[in-house]
């Protein structure tokens, strides 16, 4: 994304990217994923263990295990909704699911981390202030109400940028050689009224 777009106002890493690489590859983003209604194969993680579809006016994240009562995964079914709908979709590691720690957090060190986060409809971007461990990260933003909750890649990708109302750039993160390589984002752009 190009910091100069002004319509940009937001910016941060999405999924895990695999390899550095000096050329783009969808099957080097980790996951199945849609892209404006077509859908890519990535590379398979244990890593995946939930989603988010965004289509339409709905953002859904969840845990890749759930299942429809006919035993239909959910994550498929949000996957082909991204698609008819021309929407998004991709897979990262879920942090908390249903307002519970998820079973699987795989992060002991303390670090800097990010997450997408849901609470009673409301989108938010929620990333530590400082270095604490997975755990921690994803207990407080339980304790904070988000009721769902899925990292965003960081370390060597941290990189991030936040546009102000008043057009001033905040930058999220430190801009680390590898950002370069970076193969996802998350982008909001300005909502333009009718």
């Amino acid at each position: 994304p190009n910091i100069s777009d002004s319509e940009i106002v937001l910016s941060v890493a999405g999924t895990f990217t695999g390899e550095r690489l000096n050329y783009f590859k969808s099957f080097n983003i980790c996951g199945n994923h849609v892209v404006r209604g077509v859908a890519k194969k990535g590379f398979s993680s244990k890593y995946c263990t939930g989603y988010c579809a965004a289509y339409a006016d709905t953002l859904v994240i969840g845990n890749s295990s759930d299942t429809l009562d006919s035993g239909y995964k959910k994550v498929q079914l949000y996957k082909e909704r991204a698609v008819e709908m021309g929407g998004s979709f991709f897979q990262q590691l879920i942090l908390v699911d249903n307002g519970k720690l998820a079973e699987y957090i795989p992060f002991n060190k303390l670090n800097f981390y990010r997450a997408l986060c849901v609470k009673e409809g409301v989108v938010s971007i929620v990333q530590s202030l400082d270095k604490v461990s997975c755990k921690d990260f994803a207990n407080a933003i339980i304790e904070m109400g988000y009721l769902s909750a899925l990292y965003l890649d960081m370390g060597n990708w941290a990189w991030g940028w936040l546009r102000e109302d008043s057009g001033s750039i905040y930058e999220l993160s430190y801009k680390y050689p590898d950002t370069q390589y970076q193969t996802n984002w998350i982008v909001l752009k300005k909502v333009r009224s009718e």
